[in-house]
């Protein structure tokens, strides 16, 4: 009987060794490759996740941002070159006059920009008492409307209370031209 109970044992050890390497073979084969698909395909579903909550933040910014453009567009000046010159002349004439401003000469002018159109300019040449320049110069950086000092040049005599020489330049952004319609009319029978 103690040969039959080594040769029980020793079928016994085998089977259990067997046991032991197919559950390894099924571990390595079969597990583990199904937990790393899992562990990926969570965390592809955490940063979809991620990207969806930051989309819904950019949704919800699209009002503000679409008010914001038009607030900026309502400060171009118009597209047609010479309402946008009547703009730019009338602002600066009410500056310089609220200010004090003395205007010797306005000279409206247009600059070509490769590849973004003309942009109109306006060259002003004047005088006043330094308060009057300083609070013509406010009004220009302060104004809603888009323009930009492009130059200046202050100079004053050197005496006190001698009024200073302002040469400025000012340029100015204009809407894009309408594009004309594309679409085709048909001739109604």
């Amino acid at each position: 009987m103690t040969r039959l109970q080594t040769l029980s044992r020793e079928r016994l050890l085998i089977v259990l060794a067997a046991a032991a390497v197919g559950l390894l073979l099924l571990d390595r084969v079969l597990v583990t490759p199904l937990l790393a698909r899992w562990r990926a395909a969570s965390d592809e579903v955490d940063a979809l996740r991620a990207q969806l909550t930051q989309g819904g933040a950019v949704v919800g910014q699209e009002a503000r941002w679409l008010r914001w453009r038009d607030e900026a567009e309502a400060r171009l000046l118009p597209a047609e070159a010479g309402a946008a010159e009547s703009v730019l002349l009338t602002q600066v004439d009410g500056w310089a006059r609220q200010a004090g401003l003395t205007v010797q000469s306005l000279r409206p002018r247009w600059q070509e920009i490769k590849g973004q159109g003309n942009r109109p300019e306006l060259q002003v040449v004047g005088s006043g008492p330094m308060a009057a320049v300083a609070l013509f110069l406010h009004q220009v950086e302060t104004s809603p409307l888009a323009v930009a000092v492009e130059h200046l040049v202050l100079a004053g005599t050197g005496k006190a209370g001698a009024p200073l020489r302002l040469e400025l330049r000012l340029s100015g952004l204009c809407q894009a031209p309408a594009a004309p319609s594309s679409a085709v009319r048909r001739a109604e029978p």
